[in-house]
């Protein structure tokens, strides 16, 4: 490899990891429009990965460079430890030109990176009351979130009011029926416009009361509900410490490793457009 190559993929690795580190500062996990400010990592990966299908690049420990922006809060410290060391990772398990071997390139790095996070908050929880404090806050805050967002989505507990209406209407429309068959039946001594007007009366009754106790009902329910997410929240933080939070570990390393999917293609996606500019630049050179 000449030197012109060299210098290319040094400056190409150490650009690309400053550019991803640096526009992840943007990143916010509540607004769904920032997760774009993250396609810079795979956009690394998939660099990294063509230019070491053959063996290991030494140009992608200037990927570390990510890490002087871990001091500015715990969210930049992760995503830097995801660049400088998934970067190096992926270079180090990288081999193959077809789409799959690029796809499979960050397998295992996903999987190393949930656990190397895990371990460093799980070790940063124990010895700073303060880190472990934030942690526990943070993880509740998002567990709770989750929990909730997924209960609505499934329409969960709408479901439940619904039935719980259903119940109430039917019940006090057995019941006022009943109560008019009753009512009806006592008619028997009186005249017959005064008994049409007593069975007219209750068959509005019939009609209109199990709709208006059933309404009634829905709206204590709706009075009554729970806050899932505060409520959730309030039981991890309550649980979430001391050498519980060792769960931080396979945590973190299910968390990160089932992003894989979506960092495996975008990197092999990236890395086969490298691939394909390179091949072109070749043919233009010939």
């Amino acid at each position: 490899m000449d030197l012109e190559q060299d210098y290319v993929e040094y400056v190409a690795e150490f650009s690309l990891a400053l550019l991803a580190i640096s526009a992840a500062y943007f990143f916010d996990p509540y607004e769904p429009l920032s997760y774009l400010t993250l396609v810079l990592i795979p956009v690394l990966f998939g660099y990294t990965t063509y230019i070491s299908r053959d063996n290991f690049s030494q140009s992608s420990l200037l990927a570390l460079i990510a890490l002087i922006f871990a001091v500015i809060n715990y969210k930049l410290a992760i995503i830097a430890v995801i660049i400088a060391f998934g970067n190096i990772l992926v270079s180090l398990f990288a081999g193959g030109e077809r789409f799959r071997d690029f796809y499979s390139t960050t397998t295992l790095p996903m999987l190393i990176l949930g656990i190397l996070i895990g371990l460093v908050a799980f070790y940063a929880a124990s010895s700073n009351p303060a880190v472990a404090d934030e942690i526990r806050t943070s993880s509740a805050s998002v567990l709770g979130d989750s929990v909730e967002t997924a209960i609505e989505n499934a329409d969960i507990i709408e479901s439940q009011e619904e039935a719980q209406k259903y119940i109430v209407e039917e019940t006090s429309s057995q019941t006022v029926a009943a109560t008019r068959l009753y009512v009806v039946n006592e008619t028997h001594h009186m005249n017959e416009s005064e008994r049409q007007e007593v069975i007219g009366i209750m068959e509005d009754a019939e009609e209109d009361i199990p709709g208006m106790i059933a309404d009634e009902a829905g709206e204590q329910i709706e009075d009554n509900d729970i806050d899932i997410s505060e409520t959730i929240s309030e039981l991890i933080e309550a649980n979430f410490q001391g050498s519980t939070m060792a769960v931080l570990v396979p945590i973190a390393a299910i968390s990160l490793y089932s992003l894989q999917p979506v960092v495996g293609l975008l990197t092999a996606v990236f890395a086969s457009i490298f691939a394909f500019a390179a091949r072109r630049g070749r043919d233009d050179q010939d």
